[in-house]
Order: C-alpha cells, then sequence, then structure tokens
C-alpha cells in the first residue's frame, strides 16, 4: 500500500534504518569500517563494473557469487559505501531479478549504530543546530538526523513542533519528518492521539506529504470525531487525499480501515511491514509524549496490529470486528512467545510469565468471537493460533449444551494437527446432544493415539505445477505439508508458529520482491528458524550448480522433473531429530488417550473405530499414553484386548501403575464377553502372589471383576491363602 518510488527509494538509502534486518541489536553498536575478506571484494567490484558496462547478466552471477559467500552486514556496508549513490540509484530502476538481488545485498547492508540513534541529547543538539545555524549548517544537521537517529528523533521534534512560535523553525522541522519518508509514519500516528491542535495541524500536513496510506485510518478518525473543530477536520481531509487510496479503502470508515489495517499488520504484509525484521520499536502516546517500546522482532508485528484494533474499539466500543481479531491476537502472542521460549530464547523466557494474561484475555472475547477467530486462524494456515484456540474454546464450553460450531467445522479441516485437537477439545466435553462431525471424533482421537512424531514441511515455490505435485506427494508420504507461491508469503509461513521440521525453497524464486538468498538468510538468522534444514528445489540442468552456489545453506537439492521416489529418501533425510516433535506428537496422544477414556466411560466411544489404535498404544508409547488408553480398552475392548491387555500386565519391565491398571482392564474386558480365558485367569493368578503390592492389588481388582466360576474362585483364594506361618512366624 505505501508507495515506493523513486524518492521513497533515494529516501531509505540516505535515511537508514534503525537496524538491519538480521542484526541483533547487542552487536548492531558494534559496526566499525573494517576490511572486507579479498575474494568478495574482488568479485563484488567486478559486479559493479559490468553493470557499468551494460553486462548485466553476467554482473547478476558475480553478484549472486558475493551473497554466497555469505558477507557480514559489516563487509557489505563497507562494499557498498565503495560505490556512487548515484550508481546505486540506477541500479535500483533495474527488474526481476537484479533488483531483487541488489535489494538482498542493500537490505544486508543497511546497519546503523543504534546507541547513537537514541542519543537524545545528540538530537537536542542537532535540532538546535537547525534553529540557530546559517544554511550549511542547518543542512548539516538535517542529514546527521535522518542518517544516525531517523525515527528516533521524532519524540523531539514533535516536543519542537508544540512548543515552539518560530514559524520558520517549525517549517524546517515539518520538512524534516517529511524527508525522513515512511519511517517516521507510525510515530507521527501516534501524535494524532495528543491533546495540543496546534500539534496535530503540523502532523496532519506532514502526514499529508509523506503520502504514506498507513496514516489513512488515523486521518479518517481525525475527521470522524465529533470532538475536532473544523479547520483539523479540512487539515485532516486534505491530507487524506493526498494519500491517493483505492476506491474500496476511501470507502471505508475509520474503524472498518483501523481493522483491516491491523489484519495487514498481523500477516505482516509487505508493503505494510516495509521490511522483514526490521522493526522492534512500537510507539505510543502516553502521558502527554511520544514514547517507544523496543519489542522482541516475533512480537513487533502483533503489537502494532494490537494498536489498530484497540483504536477502532476506542471509535466504537461495540465494533465486533475489532474484538475478534484482538483474540486472534492475544492468541498468537502467547503462540509466538512460546515457541520463540521453545527454541531457545532467553528473553522469551522472561517475558513467559509477563504475557500470561494474553490468553486469559483472549478467553474473555466469549465464545462467539473466539470461534470466528478460529475459523479466521484456520483459513489462513495460522496453525499456532487456530490451535490455542481450539483449545481455549474447549475450556470455554460444555458437553451438556455442546451443538458443533467452530469445533466441529475443525474435525473436518485440511489441517491434521488442528483436527487433532477438535477431536480433543470435543472428546473431554463427552457431549450429550448430536453435533455436525461426529463421527470424526473418535476417527481422529485414535489416528492421534498411534502418532509417533508430527511432522511438517514448507515449500516455498512459485510455480503452481511443480508446487501443487509436491504438496500432494509429501502428504501421500505422510507429512503435513503447506505452500507458499512466492519468496516473501514463504518468509512469512516460516517464522509463523508452530514453526516447520523442514523447508523446501526453489533455488530460482522470481519474485521481485525477496530473491532465495534472501529468504535463506531471512530464516538463518531468526532465532525460531535458524535450525530449521532447508532443501533446494531446482531445475536438473542447475542442480548441481545451485547446490555450490548455496553451499552449506542447503542441506540437499532436489531435482526437477520430480521423481517422488527419488526425493522421498532425500526429504526424509533431511529431518533433524527435534525433542519437539516427539513431545507434542506424545502429548497429544496423552490427551486423545484421555478423551478416548472419557467418552468410553459415557458409552459414546464407536470401538470399532478406536480399538486398533489403542491396542497398538500398549505397545510403544510412554505410561501417559499408555494409562488412559488401557483405561479405554476395559470400557470397549473385547477378545481382541485380552492379548495385548494381558502382555501388558505380565511384562515385568512395565511401571506397576501399568500393570495395574492392565489387570483391572482384563477384568472388565472379560466381564464384557462373560468368559475368563485360561491363559488370562492363570496370568492374574499369578500375579496375585506378586512382591509388588501394586501390581498384586491390581490383579485382586481384575479377578473381583471377572467373571470367575466358583471353582476358579476356590483356586485363588485357595493358592494364595495367608497361611499363619507366613504372618506370625518369628
Amino acid at each position: 500500500m505505501v508507495k515506493r518510488g523513486l524518492l521513497v527509494v533515494v529516501l531509505a538509502f540516505l535515511v537508514m534504518p534503525a537496524v538491519s534486518t538480521l542484526l541483533p541489536v547487542d552487536t548492531a553498536s558494534t559496526l566499525t569500517a573494517q576490511n572486507v575478506d579479498e575474494e568478495t571484494s574482488t568479485l563484488f567490484m567486478e559486479a559493479i563494473d559490468l553493470y557499468k558496462r551494460g553486462r548485466d547478466a553476467e554482473a547478476l552471477e558475480k553478484l549472486k557469487l558475493v551473497l554466497a559467500k555469505d558477507p557480514s552486514q559489516t563487509e557489505a556496508y563497507v562494499l557498498r559505501d565503495k560505490i556512487a549513490f548515484s550508481l546505486w540509484i540506477d541500479l535500483m530502476t533495474k527488474r526481476g531479478e537484479h533488483r531483487a538481488v541488489i535489494n538482498e545485498f542493500l537490505k544486508l547492508a543497511s546497519v546503523g549504530e543504534r546507541d547513537k540513534r537514541r542519543d537524545d541529547e545528540a538530537v537536542g543538539k542537532l535540532l538546535e543546530q537547525l534553529r540557530t545555524g546559517d544554511y550549511a549548517a542547518k543542512r548539516a544537521a538535517v542529514i546527521k538526523i535522518q542518517r544516525d537517529h531517523g525515527d528516533f528523533a521524532v519524540p523531539a521534534i514533535a516536543k519542537a513542533l508544540a512548543t515552539s512560535s518560530n514559524d520558520e523553525y517549525r517549517s524546517e522541522l515539518l520538512s524534516l519528518v517529511t524527508q525522513m519518508g515512511p519511517e517516521a509514519t507510525l510515530a507521527l500516528i501516534q501524535c494524532l492521539k495528543s491533546d495540543d491542535a496546534a500539534l496535530k495541524d503540523l502532523v496532519i500536513i506532514g502526514l499529508g506529504l509523506i503520502g504514506d496510506d498507513r496514516a489513512a485510518a488515523a486521518l479518517k478518525c481525525v475527521i470522524e470525531s465529533p470532538e475536532v473543530e473544523e479547520p483539523l477536520m479540512k487539515a485532516a481531509e486534505r491530507a487524506l487525499i493526498k494519500l491517493n487510496l483505492s476506491e474500496a479503502a476511501a470507502a471505508l470508515s475509520a474503524k472498518e480501515l483501523l481493522v483491516e489495517m491491523a489484519g495487514l499488520y498481523y500477516r505482516r504484509a509487505p508493503g505494510i511491514m516495509r521490511e522483514f525484521s526490521a522493526n522492534r520499536v512500537v510507539w505510543r502516546w502516553e502521558e502527554g509524549q511520544l514514547k517507544y517500546y523496543e519489542v522482541p522482532l516475533y512480537l513487533y508485528h502483533l503489537y502494532v496490529a494490537e494498536e489498530c484494533c484497540y483504536d477502532a474499539l476506542a471509535v466504537d466500543p461495540n465494533f465486533r470486528p475489532a474484538q475478534i481479531w484482538l483474540a486472534r491476537i492475544h492468541l498468537a502472542q502467547a503462540q509466538e512467545l512460546a515457541a520463540a521460549a521453545a527454541a531457545g530464547s532467553d528473553d522469551a523466557k522472561a517475558l513467559v510469565e509477563k504475557l500470561a494474561k494474553a490468553e486469559f484475555l483472549a478467553a474473555t472475547a466469549g465464545v462467539d468471537d473466539l470461534e470466528e477467530a478460529v475459523r479466521l486462524a484456520i483459513a489462513e494456515k495460522d496453525l499456532a493460533t487456530a490451535e490455542a484456540g481450539v483449545f481455549l474454546l474447549g475450556k470455554l464450553l460444555s458437553g451438556g449444551t455442546f451443538q458443533g460450531g467452530a469445533l466441529a467445522e475443525a474435525l473436518v479441516c485440511d489441517h491434521k494437527v488442528i483436527r487433532y485437537a477438535a477431536a480433543i477439545a470435543v472428546g473431554n466435553l463427552v457431549p450429550t446432544a448430536a453435533f455436525a462431525n461426529a463421527d470424526a471424533v473418535t476417527t481422529e482421537l485414535s489416528r492421534c493415539v498411534s502418532e509417533s512424531t508430527l511432522r511438517s514441511v514448507l515449500v516455498v515455490d512459485d510455480n503452481i505445477e511443480s508446487r501443487n505435485q509436491l504438496l500432494a506427494e509429501l502428504r501421500e508420504l505422510g507429512y503435513f505439508a503447506m505452500g507458499a507461491a512466492s519468496g516473501a508469503e514463504g518468509v512469512l509461513l516460516a517464522k509463523r508458529a508452530p514453526t516447520s521440521d523442514l523447508i523446501i525453497v526453489k533455488t530460482t524464486l522470481a519474485d521481485s520482491s525477496i530473491s532465495t538468498g534472501e529468504v535463506i538468510r531471512e530464516l538463518k538468522s531468526d532465532v525460531r528458524t535458524k535450525d530449521i534444514p532447508v532443501i533446494g528445489l531446482a531445475p536438473e540442468a542447475r542442480a548441481d550448480a545451485d547446490k555450490d552456489l548455496f553451499g552449506e545453506r542447503l542441506i540437499a537439492v532436489i531435482k526437477i522433473p520430480l521423481v517422488k521416489d527419488a526425493y522421498a529418501v532425500v526429504v526424509k533425510d533431511g529431518f533433524i531429530e527435534r525433542s519437539t516433535d516427539q513431545a507434542k506428537a506424545l502429548a497429544f496422544a496423552e490427551m486423545a488417550a484421555t478423551a478416548l477414556a472419557k467418552l468410553a466411560a459415557a458409552d459414546k466411544l464407536d470401538a470399532s473405530r478406536a480399538l486398533g489404535d489403542l491396542i497398538g498404544a500398549l505397545a510403544d508409547k510412554p505410561d501417559n499414553v499408555k494409562l488412559p488408553a488401557i483405561a479405554a480398552l476395559g470400557s470397549i475392548g473385547d477378545a481382541s484386548a485380552l492379548a495385548p491387555l494381558k502382555d501388558t500386565f505380565v511384562n515385568e519391565s512395565a511401571s506397576p501403575e501399568v500393570r495395574m491398571a492392565a489387570a483391572v482392564a482384563l477384568g472388565h474386558v472379560c466381564r464384557a464377553s462373560g468368559n475368563v480365558p485360561a491363559d488370562v485367569f492363570q496370568a492374574l493368578l499369578a500375579g496375585l502372589g506378586s512382591d509388588d503390592l501394586q501390581v498384586s492389588a491390581g490383579a485382586g481388582k481384575g479377578l473381583g471383576i471377572a467373571p470367575l466360576t466358583p471353582a476358579q474362585r476356590t483356586d485363588v483364594v485357595t493358592t494364595h491363602r495367608i497361611t499363619l506361618d507366613k504372618v506370625f512366624k518369628d
């Protein structure tokens, strides 16, 4: 949505971002001019020379080799400054893969000294120089503020705009923020919440001159406010016209546009978020002044989206779309934080308790809004958020009143994890009335019990035919597979919790906004995705060359045309053993087995669909899965369950708790069938004599429940008679 003409490109180059796409905050301030690897420097200068001579194809290959050597951001920064600015402007006008690769290099080079950017004292001195200096001094101050401080100077500029009575100085300040371009937009939007009408008037003018249509909703809030005086409203109308909104956007009210913006921020829409992972500063107008908060990169988009929702509710407290989005955002905050903590982020671990309330706030949205949030999340493949919403709905609903809704719809959605979560949630409710897709509950719970790992693959391929073929075949191989049609979409899906276990990315992405190299660089720079294995996807003729080009950043390359039998092994070997894969599968299996046990106890279980998977759980699952599975078998088991239960009971390596539960289940199954097979009787009889009191107690209960003959009961008490010599012998 933000306009990106040549002027914006120039300004973006002059106004370096506070932090590059990849550089951590704690290392950003270490930028120093240091020597660049000689080979990298030579390749770079050769590429630039080839561009100057019009040999673009050769230049592109050279520049790719530079990026393949994985230069540091500092090295890229030093190389960039060897070239005249005018040449970079010429290069930025090129299209297709040239522009994508040049963009990737410039983003890598866009490093600023973060400590300088937040230097309020330095900004104050520069603003004083702007106020009192001659033309050369003023120009130098403007350039230095833009280059070294960027939007961090906006609070001081806003304060000066509000307090100065010098029209010439205020005009210069307004010109300064306008030259900052879209970098200043979000900070300026917050200034519109000031009570100072004069400040708001100047900010409105500035937003109109910048032309960033992210400001449209804020300007509409001014226009629609009954408390705003007419001159200010007219100024906002003039500024809004300069944004050149689409007809559809112009027709929306302020609250509607705010919710649209919330969705765009939430999805990290290119053009709205401007840079992948480029910003972590959230602006707020609080206590009569502009403040900023530095938040983790993985939460930034959610906090900006959240602010849009709260602004919409400030316009209309009854606006349901904003409430629905806010519920989804609160769910996502908890899930993104949990994913980052699981990936090893110490910052995330420290924030978990502080942000625990996010899930509680999601619950306050109520069932109806939460259901809509879940539907949206499922439709957009926002799986971690959808999963969390499904489980939360399970806590808010009751079996006696359950009639279906979003949970019933989720039982038959395309995503296995969501189907499992919905089946667990519904199963634990033990619904008393009929509802849509009820038959799917037992089926999905049974499948879930049998899972050993839950592995997912993300395919990033801009060719619809090869992408769809690969996705279909990966699903046939038993993986959960998702597709992205561009590098930009691929990065967004890759960073969305839960992260994939393996990523396959085409080596020749034609997306002009982000190249294959930048996709890989983005993945390797983020704590959530840095350890995910990446496999290339390339035409057979260039597969070997691309593997050499990307080096260790790709663990393998799949060749096009696709041959399933050939690449199946590559995919299987590409997974790394992640404890989280098995842990999640086992956690789901435990919850599924528990739900099955509840349904069985309430006589709400279709035994024919569940028996096989419940029996299978006895062989290879931990106790927390086996115990509820055994309980379910005790309720619905038939003759086919007797042998597995007996084997579990006599297995001395099994825990006493499991052996005890198996004995009790044996008794129930025998009672239901009206018969006690001889081998089962003998196993229980022997178990009664175990030195382990839990095993012995279980055998006693099993024998008591089973329909023994009078002769068998006599055999039991005779065999295990407690003789006096065992009790009273010294």
